[in-house]
């Protein structure tokens, strides 16, 4: 950590100031997903800080109230990619959350990671609406008086969620006149139904007979309602996510994705996947994946054939299972292929680098607990048979040939916890990791830049919040702290001891960002500051 606290001093440098992000940055918060740039309120000048009430941000599955908004205006940025494509964009000084060669899991600044380093990707921050939102209708006044006119939902609901993913995936919406869905009643008799019935139940249409291949609706007043739910006319590539999804309850997510899978995925041997012209569709799948703490990888690659590049993302391993579980999907074909996934499946990515010394650490504790000695002290057996075949694999993290799964953790912990040896630092060190269970992701690419930038001040003992998947640090979290120690201590005075060109932006962001606080800077030599 940066800052360190000790009763009146405050040891700072520059990370604490200006860490941010750019507003396409994905954020999980009380009111669902959104991107950052929406909490902007707009109308703020560069480096302007202001109050938000009511807002909220998930960190590890609680909610904790967001304290202020900042815009930092235009800055350099450094663009974060990682193996399975998670990362953010932002500032040189933005720290993220890295588990680093020694076994912890630090701070690093943009500017200090290296590819390689392992991001710790967050996947039990995913927090839902509790209501689902309200929908705007289209204003039709201008149309013609004979113009037919449809019961159109007012409030998402999970049926119209579905329908809404067969539209995003499977219609032609470049027309303003119709949404027709493309779907074989041949090949998939079940989906084809399944589309015409929510047609029926969600516009109240009748009209326009479904064909062998396609399902209607054709209506110019239907085209406006999806259009001002955000699915837009434009080609296969320039698809996205409807904006009420994000701001729907997990019921609905879930039929949403259910239904995208259903009319663009596809189940394997071993994984599930989506494919799609558009990469800002793609981003939008994998970051409503993990609401669900499924971890996704996207890729991209051309066709052959195509000029474009098509998009793929992909569940593997225990995300197979959870989609099971609490996505699902449709037709029978489909479903036999989820049941028909192994019991166990787990990639060789899924682990947790740099652990093996605590392993060794904590196997070399259990065994000396175990370990059963004769009348002359002389060794009569290891005891580690009561274990059975728990520590399978040991052999494999010890010689460095594999890291360990969280379920090997698991079941060294309750090892551990049968020979007395759960009080230990080792222990205690590994609890965590399985407790946080971050799927560690490999940095692959670094690429400067240049971008408008915006953070958040969150209300919480962790000073972090999720942004892009991705651990990353609260925003002038030093500044934060010492205004929490003067809320229990307002005569406590406080010395911030820091580089010589951090000075005048410290002294700044005091004044900024605080109220009431009385700034003193000191220079020149030991005799001139001991009058301050």
């Amino acid at each position: 950590m940066h800052l360190l606290v000790m009763k009146r001093f405050v040891l700072g440098d520059d990370t604490g100031l200006g860490k941010c992000s750019t507003p396409d940055t994905f954020v999980s918060t009380g009111e669902g997903l959104v991107r950052l740039g929406e909490l902007n309120p707009g109308g703020l000048e560069p480096d302007t800080f202001v109050p938000v009430d009511g807002r909220t941000v998930s960190i590890g599955g609680q909610l904790h109230p967001i304290k202020r908004f900042y815009y930092g205006g235009n800055k350099p940025t450094i663009r974060v990619r990682t193996r399975y494509d998670y990362g953010v964009e932002g500032t040189l000084v933005h720290p993220l959350l890295v588990r680093t060669p020694d076994g912890r899991e630090v701070w690093k600044r943009l500017r200090e990671l290296e590819v390689g380093d392992h991001l710790c990707v967050d996947r039990r921050s995913g927090s839902f609406a509790r209501e689902e939102p309200e929908l705007p209708l289209p204003d039709m006044s201008g149309s013609a008086s004979n113009l037919k006119r449809y019961p159109l939902p007012t409030r998402m609901n999970p049926e119209l969620a579905r329908l809404l993913a067969y539209i995003v995936g499977e219609s032609w919406t470049g027309s303003g006149y119709s949404a027709t869905i493309s779907q074989s009643r041949e090949v998939n008799p079940e989906s084809h139904a399944d589309i015409e019935a929510l047609v029926r139940s969600q516009f109240g249409y009748t009209g326009g007979k479904p064909s062998d291949t396609s399902v209607p609706p054709y209506s110019k007043e239907i085209r406006a309602y999806l259009e001002g739910l955000g699915i837009g006319r434009g080609l296969a590539r320039d698809k996205c996510v409807p904006w009420p999804i994000f701001r729907s309850t997990r019921a609905s997510i879930a039929q949403f994705l259910r239904g995208l899978f259903e009319a663009e995925g596809y189940v394997g041997p071993a994984n599930i996947s989506f494919s799609s012209a558009s990469a800002r569709l793609a981003e939008e799948v994998q970051m409503l994946l993990l609401q669900f703490g499924i971890v996704t990888k996207r890729d991209s690659g051309k066709v052959k054939g195509y000029d474009h590049i098509y998009w793929t993302v992909t569940v593997s391993g225990e995300g197979c299972r959870i989609f099971a579980r609490e996505i699902g999907l449709i037709t029978a074909r489909k479903r036999a292929a989820l049941e028909a996934f192994p019991p166990r499946m787990n990639t060789n990515h899924d682990v947790v680098p740099h652990a093996r010394d605590l392993v060794m650490d904590l196997h070399a504790r259990i065994l000396q607990a175990v370990t059963r000695r004769g009348s002359n002290e002389s060794r009569a057996g290891s005891g580690m048979k009561q274990f059975g075949n728990r520590l399978s694999g040991l052999q494999f993290v010890k010689s460095g040939r594999s890291n360990p799964s969280y379920k090997f953790l698991q079941r060294l912990l309750s090892c551990s916890e049968e020979a007395g040896t759960s009080p230990t630092p080792e222990h205690e060190a590994l609890a965590r990791v399985v407790e946080n269970h971050y799927f560690y992701d490999p940095i692959t690419s670094l690429d400067a830049g240049s971008a408008e930038v915006m953070d958040l001040e969150v209300d919480s003992a962790e000073h972090a919040y999720v942004a892009g998947g991705v651990v990353s640090h609260n925003t002038l979290q030093s500044i934060a702290a010492t205004c929490y120690l003067w809320e229990k201590n307002p005569n406590l005075k406080v010395i911030v001891l820091t580089s010589k060109s951090a000075i005048e932006q410290w002294a700044g962001e005091f004044d900024k960002f605080t109220h009431s606080t009385r700034v003193y800077v000191s220079r020149g030599s030991p005799k001139q500051r001991a009058k301050v």
